[in-house]
């Protein structure tokens, strides 16, 4: 009986025992479960961190200096949390909220953006003061008859525009609509031995242009009012081979074709501005009169390695008449003319940039302008009659810059004219020009510039002759390219001409001369 019960006990031990160990399996397993289900939402929750962070950073372009030190965040209500040693959910959680705010800033920023008119202020200033060997103010030596300078160092003037442009609030507009208005002023000193230059101020632009309210076509403009308008000069000599400047309205970059090439049209009147395209005074006996213009062109035809530009001009002159300072009235007929323009755009390098150009003009469209200007050569004795019906002119011109490319850099242009001002009898002027600026740069800020420039008249009642200058200017310049701005220079001109010219370039201190020096200093920029 005894052994009987030690056997029942022994049983009930050993049963005991197994289920005891059968239940902490069970514990065991169910324990693994839930940090198996930890570890997982604990990933899952980094991961989800991770990339609402990297979508804020993506969004706002901010990034933790851990993840790229080269980046530096926007300004923020706190600065991020520092790096810790390691990562934990409660560091991502406070710098995914930080990111978060960072966010709603610069949302609240945009939208204030966007609320705001836009203003942009951007001009054109060249200033200084040069003398002649007598120490009287120096004239610019120019070529009669010619229809330009070659500028470094002849300039004789303080020339300033500011321009103006002010956008509409993008919240006010449809995506992609924008209504932008500019204005543009300018201001010039002539600079004269005496006081009986007159300073000028001028509205040169005020005009509206909209874009993105045609569906079909999104990127066209159409505007109104005053404005520069299809103009195209040389830098060398500041030359405004084509200039439609004016009052009007009209449409462009109207996609033409498949090919990239855009559409422009324009119906223009001519400005009664005081300056001419280059921002010099007109002489006392240069007249600007009104006519109608339509102008259109066709341009960004890929062509070759390059582009291709095509305009055509109508303009219909209703006839006037010019008294000049000595009495002698000058009378235009009415006309209807035509002119068309050819250039082409090559870009040689990613530093060099060719231009060649081809242009006929026949009656009231032969100065490539839109208005009626004194033809190039015109000289006359006594009242006049011209016949605007015969006036013509053929130009030729290829110009070349190399803005970067080692120590050199360089422009240089050639140009023939051929044009007759229609007067009785033989009334044809002719030009020839050539001209270089090569500038070798010692350094970032510091080159010295050189110009040559060679300009050769022909008229057949003034007859002809030669004008040669050569320049030399050391100037500093923000970087190491032909066009960087602004130069604060010195420079040193020497000028040459023909008999023919004594007394009619250089200024008085010249006039009984055939070669002159100038000297002086010129700051020359734009923005």
């Amino acid at each position: 009986m005894k052994h009987c019960v030690i056997l029942i006990c022994l049983i009930v031990l050993v049963s005991g025992s197994a289920c005891l160990a059968a239940a902490d399996d069970d514990r065991i397993a169910e324990l693994e479960k839930k940090i198996e289900a930890m570890q997982s939402a604990y990933e899952s929750k980094i991961e989800s961190l991770e990339g609402r962070i990297e979508e804020l950073e993506s969004t706002q372009n901010v990034r933790h200096p851990a993840v790229a030190a080269t980046t530096t965040a926007p300004p923020t209500t706190q600065p991020l949390p520092a790096v810790p040693q390691t990562y934990s959910v409660e560091w991502m959680e406070q710098y995914a909220a930080q990111l978060a705010a960072v966010q709603a800033q610069q949302a609240e920023r945009i939208q204030k953006e966007q609320d705001d008119w836009s203003f942009e202020f951007h001009g054109y200033l060249r200033s200084g003061f040069g003398i002649d060997t007598h120490g009287n103010t120096m004239a610019p030596f120019q070529a009669p008859n010619s229809g330009a300078k070659y500028r470094l160092g002849n300039e004789a003037e303080t020339y300033l525009e500011t321009t103006f442009l002010f956008g509409m609030p993008k919240s006010e507009l449809p995506d992609g609509v924008t209504f932008d208005t500019q204005i543009r002023m300018a201001y010039v000193i002539p600079h004269d031995q005496n006081n009986s230059a007159n300073t000028e101020t001028s509205l040169r632009e005020a005009f509206g242009i909209a874009r993105g309210v045609l569906d079909s076509m999104p990127q066209a403009g159409i505007w109104a009012g005053q404005r520069f308008y299809s103009r195209r000069d040389i830098h060398l000599n500041d030359f405004y081979y084509r200039d439609m400047s004016g009052f009007g309205g009209g449409i462009e970059d109207v996609p033409f074709g498949d090919n990239g090439a855009k559409f422009s049209l324009a119906l223009l009147g001519g400005s009664s501005d005081d300056l001419d395209s280059s921002g010099t005074q007109y002489d006392d006996n240069d007249y600007q009169l009104n006519m109608n213009t339509i102008d259109i062109g066709i341009y960004d035809i890929p062509f070759g390695s390059g582009t291709l530009a095509l305009y055509g001009t109508f303009s219909d002159f209703n006839g006037d008449t010019f008294t000049e300072t000595d009495g002698d009235s000058i009378t235009l007929t009415s006309s209807e003319g035509l002119a068309a323009n050819l250039f082409y755009d090559i870009p040689l390098s990613h530093t060099v940039t060719n231009t060649f150009a081809l242009q006929y003009g026949q009656g009231a469209a032969s100065e490539f302008r839109a208005l009626m200007t004194r033809p190039t050569g015109l000289l006359i004795n006594g009242d006049t009659v011209l016949d605007v019906d015969d006036f013509e002119k053929f130009r030729v011109m290829n110009s070349i810059l190399l803005d970067e490319g080692g120590p050199w850099t360089y422009q240089a242009i050639v140009l023939y004219e051929e044009g007759d001002y229609g007067l009785v009898g033989d009334s044809k002027n002719r030009w020839v020009s050539g001209g270089i600026r090569p500038v070798y740069h010692f350094s970032k800020h510091f080159s010295l510039a050189f110009e040559a420039g060679l300009d050769y008249t022909d008229n057949d009642r003034f007859g002809n002759g030669t004008l040669g200058k050569v320049t030399i200017a050391p100037q500093i310049t923000p970087d190491a390219k032909h066009m960087s701005r602004p130069a604060i220079r010195a420079f040193l001109t020497y000028g040459w001409w023909a008999d023919e010219f004594q007394g009619s370039t250089g200024g008085s201190g010249y006039a009984d001369d055939q070669e002159g020096f100038t000297t002086g200093l010129q700051l020359e920029t734009w923005w």
